[in-house]
């Protein structure tokens, strides 16, 4: 029955189609990015290849920064919070103590302490590591867009069988 899934949210009435269509284009587009961004990285000189390493160190150490500053601030905001509850007064039985427990629970998950800034790694390796990444975004989206098809088939073989049954049983009737 797994063949009609994506039908979950169609009313009840609507009748299966003949054959399902795979739906590649996401993946297909991916795949058309990261194809466009490897030959691009394959075509930079060294000067270029140089300048894409700095502007990227430079987002994701601003990425960094951000979360960081982000992330103590959300810590901050539980334990304002927390401070505020644990003074609360005349709150219904059971409510403070769920509400700390909930506030220390966030506290643990969220807060990560100080932890070391974002490091840039040697070109060499940011380099080396970027055809990885490419090449493998190029993989995945591939893979992907033959998985879709591979199961858009086997769905539409059930369909067949589904639609021949039916059509078999009016005939008898």
């Amino acid at each position: 029955m797994g063949a009609c899934i994506t039908m979950r949210d169609d009313p009840s009435d609507k009748l299966p189609p003949r054959k399902f269509e795979p739906q590649v284009a996401y993946h297909t587009e991916q795949l058309g990015a990261a194809q466009h961004a490897l030959a691009q990285f394959e075509s930079m000189n060294d000067i270029d290849r140089r300048a894409a390493y700095s502007l990227d160190v430079a987002r994701r150490s601003s990425d960094d920064e951000k979360y960081r500053r982000e992330n103590a601030e959300q810590i901050g905001r539980y334990r304002a919070m927390r401070a505020k509850v644990e003074a609360w007064e005349g709150a219904p039985e059971g409510l403070r103590e769920f509400m700390l427990q909930q506030l220390d629970g966030s506290i643990e998950w969220d807060d990560h302490g100080e932890r070391p800034g974002y490091e840039a790694p040697p070109f060499d390796k940011w380099q080396a590591d970027r055809l990885v990444s490419l090449h493998h975004d190029i993989e995945y989206s591939s893979k992907s867009i033959a998985e879709e098809i591979e199961r858009t088939q086997a769905r539409n073989e059930w369909l067949a069988q589904l639609w021949t049954s039916l059509e078999t049983s009016v005939d008898a009737s």
